[in-house]
Formats: C-alpha cells, sequence, structure tokens
C-alpha cells in the first residue's frame, strides 16, 4: 500500500489476525495502528516514509506520529507481536508500544 491519505493499516477490536510480508509506505501520521487486538501478529511487515497530517484548524495541535503504534495511540489491552519488521523515515518514532511494570 502506498501514498495513503490517512493511516495505511488500522485493526481494532479484532483477533486471529496474521499480516506477513507487506509494505506499507507513505501515510499520514501513522503507518500502521494496532488497538485492542488479540492473536494478531505481524511478521515481515516493512512501513516507511510517514509524514504528518496537515490540520489547519487547531493552532500548534500536535499530531502524534509513528510508524508502528502497538496499542499505543488509543491504549486498550493487546496480544500480538510484530517479528522480521522494519520502520524507516517516521519523523517522531519506529516502533511505538506501552512497557510494563517490572520486579
Amino acid at each position: 500500500m502506498h501514498h495513503s491519505l490517512a493511516w495505511s493499516l488500522y485493526i481494532d477490536s479484532s483477533a486471529n489476525i496474521e499480516v506477513t510480508d507487506s509494505s506499507f509506505v507513505m501515510a499520514k501520521a501513522i503507518g500502521v495502528n494496532l488497538h485492542s487486538i488479540t492473536n494478531v501478529h505481524l511478521d515481515g511487515v516493512f512501513v516507511g516514509d510517514v509524514t504528518e497530517r496537515v490540520i489547519t484548524a487547531l493552532d500548534d495541535f500536535l499530531d502524534k506520529r509513528a510508524c508502528f503504534a502497538f496499542c499505543s495511540y488509543f491504549g486498550g489491552e493487546c496480544d500480538g507481536s510484530i517479528t522480521n519488521s522494519i520502520a524507516a523515515g517516521c519523523s517522531y518514532a519506529g516502533f511505538v508500544a506501552p512497557g510494563h511494570n517490572c520486579d
């Protein structure tokens, strides 16, 4: 997928999905966004050249940006993985994911 006018891939409230050997290039704000997922796995996915959206309605508004947003854009519970994948040319971050408390 290339030249999306918004996010290239958004998986929300879904289960048992596999995305393999896919490329998402030139999206706006977020390349791949995963939210509230169960058993969703990405393998061999390339996301690149994600740019800012032009937002003129809100002065000095900073849009969230990343190649991959793994349950980090809206939060939510996530059971899944991203393996053997590449993030390149994103203006803020390649992979954004929530942290976990540890002892």
